[in-house]
């Protein structure tokens, strides 16, 4: 069955909105996709009949495992395109998720496995998220949101699943990439804020960042 880019790209976004909520709400989904709620309606009447979905409705669409299918192969040629890009072409690591969006659709199976292995098998993308493998399968690694941090813990970044690039300039510019190593030293429950140390410098985060970004919870 044909599938559009659009199609793609509604797939892909309903996974990653699974993945952080269970389910996909279509006012996230209008939001993620910067379309009107209308529009998104429309798209889950055809992704539905074509299998690809079930809505339950007042509360979100899930993916059938044909729509899982589809999804993962996207999300596969979209993170090895982004690797593709930092990598070898050297691409800002803040613009190779915006980028990597224009060029996934075009990619075969062939390519996308040349791709990979030119890159030499990455495991994640360059914002440290799980590249699939060919059967479909993710190499996870437990980690919980940097909001989930208790005061006085220390993490150490994951992955960033928002990639919108002025989520991702930000991170970059405070130093929250993967890898690097931070410290809770208050929390301010009201206003769900974060008062992290990173690189010796105190920052205050607010809930966006920190409900993308996710962390280990390093034992000290």
């Amino acid at each position: 069955m044909h599938i559009s880019i659009v199609e793609e790209e509604y797939l892909e976004s309903i996974w990653k909105l699974e993945r952080k909520y269970g389910l996909a709400k279509t006012t996230d989904l209008a939001k993620m996709l910067n379309v009107t709620l209308g529009t998104v309606s429309k798209m889950v009447k055809i992704l539905e009949k074509k299998k690809f979905i079930i809505h339950e409705y007042h509360k979100g669409v899930k993916l059938t495992s044909k729509g899982v299918e589809v999804a993962i192969d996207v999300v596969r040629r979209h993170r090895l395109s982004e690797r593709l890009l930092t990598d070898l072409l050297q691409v800002d690591w803040c613009k190779a998720h915006d980028e990597a969006c224009r060029l996934e659709h075009g990619l075969s199976k062939y390519v996308t496995d040349l791709i990979e292995k030119a890159l030499k098998n990455p495991n994640t993308c360059p914002h440290g998220n799980p590249i699939p493998k060919p059967n479909g399968e993710l190499d996870e690694i437990p980690c919980i949101q940097l909001s989930n941090l208790s005061l006085g813990d220390t993490g150490v970044i994951v992955n960033i699943t928002d990639e919108s690039f002025n989520i991702l300039k930000y991170a970059k510019d405070i130093g929250l990439t993967p890898g690097s190593i931070l410290k809770v030293i208050d929390k301010i429950p009201f206003d769900n804020l974060l008062i992290i140390d990173i690189n010796g410098i105190t920052r205050t985060l607010g809930p966006t960042i920190t409900s993308s970004i996710n962390v280990r919870k390093m034992i000290t």
